[in-house]
């Protein structure tokens, strides 16, 4: 995150009326734990061109801040759109942190039977479906086989193995979960609030190499915050 928001910072130095730019500074902020710069960013980034014009979903910045209202706000599903499956999927995540187990069931259906769109996201539906169906056996052998075949991927998604990792969880394999949670910090998604915070992961935190892993994750943090603020960027 740390060379990305240098990078974009000289892009905004060069076009500041660029939305684009402020939807990336939004995202590598909120995967460095940024959320005050994420924030401020969208909301430039909204100024500079109205929502309705734009073909951004699943705003995950409001989802790490704890408003749930405004990330359900940002699940617009579009025709066509091969985010659609991005889209469903978080509408059932949702609706599954809210403890409603049968509503959340009909969202991954739905992602799944779309057939088309962000594969990985395809595949995460499937397993989250068959989480909610108690179809464990299935779901584990889904997501380890989706986990093997994200190994060696040139630019992996630290935000998407750490909902892997909450899969995990919820299957109540611990040690999986925090293998995954380890490799999504290796790759990038750091987080803290959202360590913290996943309604997914409380059986996780008990476990003795959480605390050393958070530790990790809150002291990097500690480090980009300390040199990217929402100043930086003119927020």
């Amino acid at each position: 995150q740390r060379s990305a928001l240098e990078v974009l910072r000289e892009a905004q130095h060069r076009n500041p009326k660029a939305a684009p730019i402020y939807s990336g500074i939004a995202y590598a902020a909120r995967t460095a734990g940024l959320l005050d710069v994420a924030v401020r960013a969208l909301k430039r980034r909204d100024r500079l061109i109205p929502t309705s014009l734009t073909h951004y979903t699943a705003e995950n910045t409001y989802l790490y801040l704890g408003d749930w209202k405004a990330f359900r706000a940002t699940l617009v599903e579009r025709p066509g759109n091969p985010r659609n499956t991005v889209v469903h999927f978080y509408r059932g995540y949702l609706v599954l942190a809210e403890g409603h187990r049968e509503a959340a069931r009909e969202h991954f259906e739905r992602a799944v039977a779309l057939g088309q769109g962000y594969g990985e996201f395809l595949r995460l539906s499937e397993v989250f479906r068959d989480i909610t169906n108690d179809r464990r056996e299935v779901a584990l052998a889904n997501l380890r086989r989706l986990e093997r075949d994200r190994t060696g991927l040139r630019v992996p998604d630290g935000e998407f193995t750490f909902k892997m990792a909450e899969a995990y969880a919820l299957l109540g394999d611990r040690e999986a979960s925090l293998d995954l949670l380890s490799r999504a910090f290796a790759q990038g998604f750091g987080c803290s609030r959202w360590y913290r915070e996943s309604p997914f992961l409380g059986p996780v935190r008990q476990a003795l190499r959480w605390r050393s892993l958070l530790n990790r994750v809150e002291e990097r943090e500690r480090l980009i915050a300390s040199r990217f603020t929402p100043r930086t960027f003119g927020l």
